[in-house]
């Protein structure tokens, strides 16, 4: 028996019960729960869906009222669904050995109007497979099948599944069909609509960093400005079997402190359109198995 779990003001109950969260305790993975007649279990424990000393997943829904919960002269009825602005949490309980002394949270039951719950009409739910998680502060992760695309001789190609990671910023990490975000169209999107940025002001949050860091030391980090950041400590390899084509609008400083080879077995040209300085402290070798054409008006050869 848990030591947290509280008495309640009625003695029996034998079955399950819904009840809605007031308050949680994240630290011991607990919630309050007002009752629909009024009285209040303190201190429930949630039943996850893996748990130990060592391992398992954590994450409480969290409820939202204009008045407060708990007090009896303001507190919502409990029938009454939760306003756009408000955020209803249903928690369903057991009691073991049907006694109110020792209830449980078995899981929870989104109300009736919810921002997450989408129909067939939504893209990439066409066979009801979607899966959506949202945290509260609207991040957000949405895997989904995809549809099937026809081709020109009758057939169907394979399903291309997506997999999507929103920030409420804006940024966004897709594996997919295409790379557009695809957007949430709940079913009552017109009683709660999907919000992709801030939950509360609807505008989009300051851009985050992003870092990706390897044990090496190598790591790549976009600032929240839009720098990116390149650091690697081995050897780095770049195979191109089509056409690279780079527009630098602004400087480029290279510093090279060891040797540079290049092969081209084609054609090279280039076009500078401002000053070009060479500056070799060192032995320059320029050959041609043809001939080397200088079509400049004017050369000044200084010899030391």
């Amino acid at each position: 028996m848990q030591a947290a779990l509280k008495s309640s003001e009625t003695e029996q109950f034998t079955g399950l019960t819904i009840g809605k969260v007031s308050f949680i305790y994240p630290e011991a993975n607990m919630v309050d729960i007002v009752m629909y007649d009024g009285s209040i279990l303190k201190q429930v424990q949630v039943m996850t869906p893996n748990a130990s000393s060592r391992g398992g997943a954590t994450g409480l829904p969290v409820s939202k009222y204009e008045a407060e919960m708990l007090d009896r002269k303001k507190r919502p009825l409990p029938l009454n669904n939760a306003k756009v602005t408000e955020s209803d949490v249903f928690a369903v309980l057991g009691f073991i050995g049907g006694s109110v002394v020792a209830p449980f949270v078995l899981g929870f039951l989104f109300p009736e109007n919810c921002e997450l719950l989408c129909g067939r009409d939504q893209k990439g739910n066409e066979d009801g497979t979607q899966f959506l998680w949202k945290h509260e502060s609207n991040v957000y992760v949405r895997v989904a099948k995809g549809d099937k695309r026809y081709n020109d001789d009758g057939g169907s190609d394979p399903i291309t599944p997506d997999i999507e990671i929103s920030h409420p910023s804006g940024l966004f990490i897709k594996i997919g069909r295409n790379a557009v975000l695809e957007p949430i169209t709940n079913w009552d999107k017109d009683i709660r609509p999907f919000k992709k940025f801030n939950p509360e002001s609807n505008d989009a949050d300051p851009a985050p960093y992003v870092h990706i860091s390897h044990p090496s030391g190598d790591y790549l980090t976009i600032d929240p400005d839009g720098n990116l950041i390149e650091y690697f400590v081995k050897d780095v390899t770049r195979t191109i079997k089509g056409d690279l084509d780079e527009t630098i609008e602004g400087d480029v400083t290279r510093t090279i402190k060891g040797d540079i080879t290049e092969t081209i077995n084609g054609d090279e040209s280039k076009t500078v359109d401002g000053d070009g300085t060479d500056n070799i402290k060192g032995t320059w070798l320029r050959e041609s198995d043809t001939e080397i054409q200088d079509k400049c008006s004017v050369i000044h050869h200084n010899k030391s």
